[in-house]
């Protein structure tokens, strides 16, 4: 996912977002009790852009806002990844008040020749802004430590370990869960909760007197998420996941390549993550759960590759749904049956899954955009990157269609038969 950082206020200044970057919070202290928190983050290896000539009188402009006490502004995340941008994290109103630049460090780097200053400089940006609803009454006593580490496969794993006391009949295991969650948003579709509880924490208490029925007062809450090299795609605990692997073997045989996905997933919804990677018109399927433990696995082969003329070749597959009436049920005492309602008519859902494959990348090339009443859902749909699999390239998509009235054609048809020379739904074919 490709993250701009947007500063907007009086002018609206962009920085390219390299890396990871980590969150903490600060309590703000008052007459010995925690007044409000701010949200801190930490952006290394920003870099600010300008192609025009006018790179330093803009770059003057930001720190002008360093020297200004009230800047009045806020910042967000945007998704530019998509021919659309789609902001995935704010901090500003109403979420956030008493925004603030708290530091601005430029450094050298290496990567960057010298003349590139003239149009682009790497910065670590650390702002903040005040949690407005974050309920911080009878809270007197804070600590957190931050740990920021990465796996064997470059992965980063970020942690929160939160402690803190409370006055006596103020739950400090409440507190603990509401204000010791890492958000998991900002940093986009491939990461998940490890710590996938209901509140995305693990709360111990430190003083339980259960014998006596006595409110805990101290409490220690550890949150922890994790980055993975596939889409995860979770907006908060228990959406998805906590350990999930995708693997592709390619083999070749005397009649051809085979090719075997597997896919594995334990947690919630683990059996809909693993179904949402098959590929397209598998040779062979095979998906297995345990639902004791929340295990699922799948694996699917495809025999073959493109085509014997060496023509790219596309696999189509769709579902769909939608179009009926709603309904519910409404219970009703002293024995009577439920009461039915019936509501208004839902929009037809359709998901298609392709897959092409070629000799060569610049054969990737997908179907136009289904026509009229179907609408592209540019945020619920996906694509690969081009991979090798054998001799061949490959690429793959999800996309999300809906349509207002029944659609009058199957839209498997119109796939296959329409032209194939879009380059991207979603990503930029690299060249």
């Amino acid at each position: 996912m490709t993250l701009l950082l947007e500063v907007q206020g009086p002018h609206t200044f962009r920085f390219h977002v390299q890396g990871a970057f980590e969150p903490r919070l600060e309590p703000e202290w008052e007459q010995g009790s925690i007044r409000s928190l701010r949200e801190v983050w930490e952006i290394p290896g920003a870099r600010f852009l300008s192609t025009d000539d006018r790179f330093w009188d803009r770059w003057t402009q930001f720190l002008g806002l360093l020297r200004t006490r009230d800047p009045g502004v806020s910042v967000r995340l945007l998704d530019a990844s998509g021919p659309q941008e789609r902001e995935v994290w704010k901090l500003g109103a109403p979420s956030h008040e008493d925004f603030r630049i708290e530091q601005v460090r430029a450094r050298g780097d290496d990567l960057l020749p010298q003349s590139s200053w003239r149009s682009l400089t790497a910065v670590t940006l650390t702002i903040s802004a005040v949690q407005r609803f974050a309920d911080t009454q009878g809270v007197t006593g804070w600590s957190q430590e931050v740990s920021n580490r990465y796996d064997p496969g470059g992965l980063q794993v970020l942690e929160w370990r939160t402690e803190l006391t409370t006055r006596e009949g103020t739950s400090a295991i409440e507190r603990a869960r509401r204000l010791g969650r890492i958000d998991v948003r900002p940093f986009g579709e491939r990461y998940s909760y490890e710590t996938n509880g209901p509140d995305g924490v693990d709360v111990v208490a430190l003083d339980a007197d259960e014998r006596r029925q006595r409110v805990p007062t101290q409490a220690v809450a550890v949150s922890r998420v994790r980055q993975w090299g596939t889409r995860i795609g979770v907006r908060g605990p228990g959406e998805g996941p906590t350990e999930v692997s995708l693997s592709r073997r390619v083999r070749r045989t005397p009649d051809g390549v085979v090719t075997t996905v597997r896919a594995t997933a334990q947690g919630p919804h683990a059996r809909r993550w693993v179904e949402a990677k098959a590929p397209g018109s598998p040779t062979t399927a095979e998906v297995f759960e345990e639902e004791a433990r929340r295990y699922a696995e799948g694996t699917w082969t495809i025999e073959g590759g493109s085509t014997p003329s060496g023509e790219p070749r596309l696999e189509v597959k769709t579902e769909l749904s939608g179009g009926h009436r709603g309904f519910d049920f409404e219970i009703a005492a002293n024995g009577y049956p439920p009461v039915l309602f019936e509501g208004g008519l839902s929009p037809w859902r359709l998901v298609v899954r392709l897959r092409v494959v070629a000799k060569e990348v610049a054969d990737l090339r997908w179907p136009q955009v289904l026509p009229p009443p179907w609408r592209l859902d540019f945020d619920g749909s996906s694509e690969s990157e081009p991979f090798r699999e054998g001799n061949d390239w490959v690429r793959e998509a999800t996309l999300l269609y809906w349509s207002q009235t029944r659609p009058p054609a199957s839209p498997r048809d119109l796939l296959l038969n329409g032209p194939k020379q879009r380059a991207g739904y979603v990503l930029r074919v690299p060249s």
